[in-house]
């Protein structure tokens, strides 16, 4: 799924390079770009290690994709009333996005007490 917000900015960014225009949502590219998608692989690869911190980690980059999912799933179906054209691939592709987040949140957390239970 991070791959997904990875091709959307890039696609983004580069629309905006070839106009010669900044995007309109640079600050929200910054931030994912330069903290959230880092710290997505960074979680991964800690999770899959078995660390301690990627099991703190991912459950709560999860949910952070679950929401800022919703939000931009409900900010393009909302797009029509701002005079703004309707963008089904990112509805379908960020409801996609944040059901995903959510479910994978709600799988991780509810293993969250096995993951490092004492073994008798």
């Amino acid at each position: 799924m991070a791959a997904l917000f990875l091709v959307v900015w890039l696609a983004q960014i580069v629309s905006a390079i070839g106009y010669g225009t900044p995007p309109d949502t640079s600050s929200v590219l910054v931030l994912d770009l330069a903290f959230f998608l880092p710290l997505l692989a960074i979680g991964a690869v800690l999770f899959l290690r078995e660390q301690p911190l990627g099991d703190l980690l991912v459950p709560v980059i999860l949910i952070h994709m679950g929401t800022l999912g919703t939000s931009v799933f409900l900010g393009g179906l909302l797009s029509p009333l701002f005079g703004q054209p309707l963008d089904l691939f990112m509805i379908v592709l960020f409801a996609v996005v944040s059901l995903g987040g959510l479910a994978f949140a709600f799988i991780t957390l509810s293993r969250f007490g096995q993951l490092h239970a004492p073994r008798y």
